[in-house]
């Protein structure tokens, strides 16, 4: 017999080394031994679950690893369970499930085109986004709109931040860290649901200003979610990264609802302008994540950061808003970023997803799984430009730059020190890559920071950047108030934000980028004291950083 492995080799075995072994896997169909009890669940297929964690390592170590130096069964479930993947674990004097699940397997499979494998599983969702502008001054309009609903084929109805519903003064006047608030209120979510005869999300704030969205399905079966809450984290007078016992309660608060065979997740308006709040779903594999906003946006701010939402994540992002303001949509995108077009269930206009009082139905199983491109945007100059960076050299940027640690560098520049995170290939996509750049404790001590990001590939698809990279690029500059630089052999730009958080492509001249520094501040900027952020929330935010895998 060989040695195991230790528990911290394998701690250093990442999702994305697993994702990148069944990618192998199933290009390449290899020979392996017949699994006798684990199969790993991905995506409509039936996995064998040791040699997939064999892969695994040999993809984090770049050496195979004998099938005796590790445990298979329950080991191997646990391996896969805490980097948020699903297993079967079948019982040896049960061979008839192994069959049963076997034949569903296979059916399952011949009906997926290798396209729809690429793209994902399908969801079979009827998702009802509430633009509700009308509810608060108008009541009948909102017992209309609910009489709709009761008569409509719809899954989960979403209402917006600051929702209105009979209830919502009871909602308003509750202390929804208080256990008994907090069961009065889901009982009345659940009443709700009963009525409509669908699953909801309803928001609003309670009495200490905690903003916070309730999901409720009266009809929850087996192993569905019954109720959840999600507290709100920016954007509001107080913060989910006040709770006392923050670091005990988040994996709660970012715990996947189960909603028939689908995963879940749900974000309150400005959380889905910040990658990490999306990805601890994204992680744990949701299908789904529905974000409640209260409206009075730009469209192509919020449009970008919803799309990237999904691209990052590969599941589908649906929004809806409310208030008063012209300013208020409803979005929707699959997998790949596609933009997904609903149905108005009320209203004359079928065109316009703005419609005041609108019920927009996503049905999802129509979904083909298309990529929609970018919005074309001009390139302009900076009107300051305190940095000079290459068009096309990016040796030259990391000139007189110090090594701080892999991929992190700092240069010394006039008065500043220029923080450089260099992202390989993929890395730019995944917050998990880019965010401990940023957050790096060894930048703690240095004064005067100004961050830019650098994506390297060697080589860049033309197609594929318009269709998702050029939306991630932007958004990251948006997202981190930091200035983001694609090096590659077709394409090379330069990205920064506005202080409204609209981004900018950079105009090269004579071969240069222009860096306008001031808007490059990056995490000092975003955790300041202002309206709807304080400074001490940083703490918790790193506490959500220092949770995502390596």
């Amino acid at each position: 017999m060989g040695i195991k492995m230790k528990s911290s080799d394998w701690k250093s075995v990442t999702r994305e080394n697993v994702l990148h072994a069944i990618e192998k896997f199933l290009n390449e169909n290899p020979d392996y031994p017949e699994p006798r009890s684990t199969y790993l669940l991905y995506e409509g297929h039936k996995l064998p679950a040791k040699h997939i964690r064999g892969m695994a390592f040999e993809d984090a170590f770049g050496r195979e690893i004998r099938k005796d130096e590790y445990s298979g069964g329950m080991e191997t479930v646990r391996f896969f369970k805490n980097l948020g993947f699903q297993t079967l674990h079948v019982e040896k004097t049960r061979p008839e499930v192994i069959q049963e699940e076997s034949r569903e397997t296979r059916e399952a499979l011949e009906e997926r085109s290798s396209a729809t494998r690429n793209f994902g599983k399908k969801v079979d969702l009827k998702i009802c986004m509430y633009l509700q502008t009308e509810g608060k001054k108008n009541k009948r309009a909102f017992l209309k709109a609910m009489d709709l609903v009761k008569n409509s084929d719809i899954d989960i109805l979403v209402f917006p931040e600051f929702c209105y519903i009979p209830f919502i003064r009871k909602m308003e006047k509750a202390n929804i860290l208080a256990g008994e608030d907090r069961e009065e209120i889901i009982k009345e979510c659940e009443n709700l649901s009963n009525d409509l005869g669908c699953a909801v999300i309803v928001n609003t704030n309670d009495v200490n200003g905690f903003i916070y969205s309730v999901y409720a399905n009266a009809s929850a079966v087996c192993k569905d979610t019954h109720d959840a809450i999600y507290i709100k984290h920016t954007m509001t007078q107080c913060s989910a990264f006040e709770l006392d016992d923050y670091a005990d309660v988040v994996d709660e608060l970012f715990e996947p609802i189960d909603y028939k065979e689908y995963k879940l997740g749900i974000t309150t308006c400005y959380d889905c302008n910040h990658a990490i709040f999306s990805r601890l779903y994204g992680l744990k594999g949701v299908d789904l994540i529905l974000n409640s906003t209260g409206g009075d946006v730009v469209y192509q701010k919020w449009y970008r950061y919803n799309q990237v939402r999904s691209i990052e994540n590969h599941c589908y992002s649906l929004v809806t808003m409310g208030g008063y303001s012209e300013k208020n949509y409803v979005y929707g995108f699959n997998r790949m970023g596609g933009l997904l077009n609903p149905v108005l269930l009320n209203g004359k206009s079928q065109a316009d997803n703005n419609f005041p009082g609108g019920l927009y139905l996503y049905d999802l199983s129509l979904d083909d799984g298309h990529k929609t491109e970018d919005i074309a945007q001009a390139e302009t100059e900076n009107k300051y430009q305190d940095f000079m960076v290459p068009e096309k050299d990016m040796g030259r940027l990391l000139e007189n730059a110090d090594l701080l640690s892999p991929k992190l560098y700092v240069r010394k520049w006039k008065d500043w020190n220029l923080v450089i995170g260099v992202l390989e290939e993929d890395d730019i996509e995944k917050p998990e890559k880019v965010l401990p750049l940023l957050y790096s404790k060894k930048l703690r001590d240095l004064p005067n920071k100004r961050y830019i990001l650098v994506s390297h590939y060697r080589h860049i698809d033309e197609k594929r950047f318009k269709e998702e990279l050029s939306s991630i690029l932007k958004v990251r500059a948006m997202e981190n108030f930091c200035a983001v630089i694609l090096y590659s052999d077709k394409e090379n730009h330069c990205y920064q934000t506005g202080k409204a958080k609209n981004p900018q492509m950079v105009k090269a001249v004579d071969g240069y980028y222009g860096i306008d520094l001031s808007r490059t501040t990056g995490p000092e900027a975003i955790f300041r004291n202002k309206e709807g952020f304080k400074a001490s929330w940083r703490k918790n935010f790193e506490l959500l950083v220092d949770k995502l895998p390596r």
